[in-house]
């Protein structure tokens, strides 16, 4: 079996888990670019989030928070750290930059595609998990069943924070109109705690930019 059966074989199951291929020329193509001059960082295992704040400086944190986004927060003592600025490296680092700058790109536009907004409602759409906004905010829930006007009955979850979710012990059940939905998810929620559970996070950022709109 190789690689592409795997990921298949993987994917038919369900799993929530995103599988990506690198194949052995992707890595000899960034090996290809890398400086042999830059001072490594030290403890990367134990680093959880990257800020970027300009070219050349980053600021790395051993807890991930985004409290102030778009401002950077203190929280967990960031640390900065700058590469070298000798020509050589300097040369180098961009050559990275902008081969990241491109992965980056293109991961974005794969990671949009992610959001499936309701074109037509239908009995399709029954038994699906999807996100609905309700008073400016997003929530999870399982779409009942739909009608005639292109109305949808979702039950929906309730929220305990950032991504956090739980059923509650009453149904939550309303009508939706199709604008009001904000994406169909490929997947359930995944469960975080015993109670608790999140939509995926690649998923979640780009729905809470539909949230604020």
């Amino acid at each position: 079996m190789g690689s592409d059966d795997l990921i298949l074989a993987l994917e038919s199951k369900g799993t929530s888990v995103k599988l990506v291929k690198i194949t052995e020329e992707q890595v000899k193509e960034i090996e290809s670019v890398l400086p042999t001059t830059l001072k490594p960082i030290t403890r990367t295992m134990q680093i959880h989030q990257i800020i970027v704040p300009s070219r050349g400086t980053i600021l790395h944190r051993p807890l991930s928070c985004f409290c102030a986004r778009p401002a950077i927060c203190q929280c967990f003592k960031p640390e900065t750290f700058s590469f070298p600025t000798q020509r050589e490296a300097a040369h180098s680092s961009s050559s990275i930059l902008q081969t990241c700058e491109e992965v980056a790109v293109n991961t974005t536009a794969s990671t949009v595609s992610k959001l499936r907004h309701i074109v037509e409602v239908d009995e399709s759409l029954v038994s699906n998990y999807c996100v609905v906004k309700y008073d400016g905010k997003a929530y999870p829930g399982l779409i009942l069943s739909v009608d005639e006007e292109e109305e949808i009955e979702v039950k929906t979850m309730h929220r305990v924070g950032r991504n956090r979710f739980f059923w509650p012990m009453m149904d939550d059940v309303l009508w939706y109109q199709k604008e009001n939905i904000i994406t169909i998810l490929d997947n359930p929620p995944r469960p975080v705690t015993k109670r608790h559970v999140e939509i995926e996070p690649e998923i979640w950022e780009l729905v809470e930019k539909e949230e604020d709109e």
